[in-house]
């Protein structure tokens, strides 16, 4: 697919038209499109542990494939289930180095999610009707893996995905605010948000909070030939995390700050790339109440696949 003229001239005059049409006001959706029903994914993790003097001490890498199914449940509303593909880890410390290793624990594994479109883009059967939504359906259950540090982070990866479709989601409902290249606004139904972290062994009361999120349209690009709209983002957090069994650490409080771009498909909508650099500032309270500080970065990355996208 080529989609301007591939010369080193200026643009053609049906290479004019084209761009002229996708830079619209409302370039998402403008013709009732929408995105594949079925799509597929990949994503990586980067963790890098930092020493109280700034070394990094711990590296950890995370990578897989995931697919995305989208099932209709109104014009705007849609369920999303994802299935976890094949994923590997690889880590290293001063000590030793794990070579690349596959979680086969992890494939199969599902998680779900309902996201709300810009526009009604779905014909659902009685649309007009009221429908009965289970909720409680939504979310990640891993109950049935043990309580280890691996599962702890096929949580996190678990979240960033779920993350990315919901910056998707906000961005794409606040178009209005986004007429202008450039234009920076505020993501009010992102800002203040508090989630529940459920990591094994943690109590209800360890939760994630956000504070002011905001995003900004920096124009346009492409993903792998696919026109793009670019918006960077940026927000602060609140973490806090309390054990609620024996254990060496009892509780680790701090902040976060994440920032980073998500690619939107300009026709369609659908999220095409994304990526996140976390800093973490915590400290630890071990079971003699001594704390310890942590520093850690996060590099989250993900794009989807151009092979395996098919829409029914």
């Amino acid at each position: 697919m080529r989609l301007f003229s591939t010369t080193k001239e200026k643009l053609n005059q049906g290479d004019l038209a084209r761009l002229k049409k996708l830079l619209k006001k409302q370039f998402f959706l403008q013709h009732n499109s929408r995105p594949d029903s079925q799509a597929r994914f990949h994503i990586s993790m980067d963790n890098d542990y930092f020493s109280p003097k700034g070394e990094v001490f711990k590296k950890q890498h995370l990578r897989a494939e995931y697919q995305r199914v989208i099932k209709p449940l109104s014009g705007r509303l849609a369920a999303l289930e994802f299935t976890w593909g094949k994923v590997c880890f690889t880590s290293k410390d001063k000590q030793t180095v794990c070579e690349s290793m596959d979680w086969t624990f992890a494939q199969g594994l599902k998680f779900n999610h309902y996201k709300i479109f810009p526009q009604a883009v779905f014909r659902a059967p009685g649309e007009d009707e009221n429908y009965a939504i289970d909720f409680s359906d939504t979310g990640i259950h891993y109950d049935s893996l043990m309580s280890t540090p691996s599962v702890n982070l096929l949580y996190m990866l678990t979240w960033d995905v779920i993350g990315f479709e919901e910056m998707n989601s906000h961005i794409g409902t606040t178009l209005d605010k986004f007429n202008q290249i450039g234009n920076v606004a505020e993501i009010q139904t992102v800002t203040g948000t508090c989630a529940q972290l459920d990591f094994r062994n943690c109590s209800e009361n360890s939760f994630f909070k956000n504070g002011r999120f905001e995003a900004k349209f920096l124009g346009i690009g492409n993903v792998s030939c696919r026109p793009a709209a670019i918006f960077d983002y940026r927000c602060t957090g609140e973490l806090s995390v309390v054990a609620n069994s024996e254990g060496r650490v009892k509780e680790q409080t701090g902040s976060s700050y994440y920032f980073g771009k998500i690619f939107v498909d300009l026709e369609d909508g659908d999220i095409l790339s994304g990526d996140m650099i976390e800093i973490i500032t915590a400290v630890l309270i071990n079971d003699k109440g001594k704390w310890l500080p942590q520093q850690k970065r996060r590099l989250v990355r993900m794009v989807k696949s151009s092979e395996g996208s098919r829409d029914e």
